[in-house]
């Protein structure tokens, strides 16, 4: 059920421990979601500055 698993090496007093982390798809859609919203809220910004420089 889960898509992607990365790890994650932690340094502990004397060895180094790894632990796998997993990627569901409800948090890459969450994050494509996120990613899309950001660019639409800089392109508005972008062109509300665009028409108070035209005015």
């Amino acid at each position: 059920m889960f898509c992607k698993a990365d790890q994650v090496k932690v340094t502990a007093r004397d060895r180094l421990l790894t632990d796998q982390v997993y990627e569901s798809p409800v948090d890459i859609h969450q994050s494509r979601f996120r990613t899309r919203l950001l660019w639409a809220l800089l392109v508005l910004l972008a062109a509300l500055i665009a028409l108070e420089l035209i005015d």
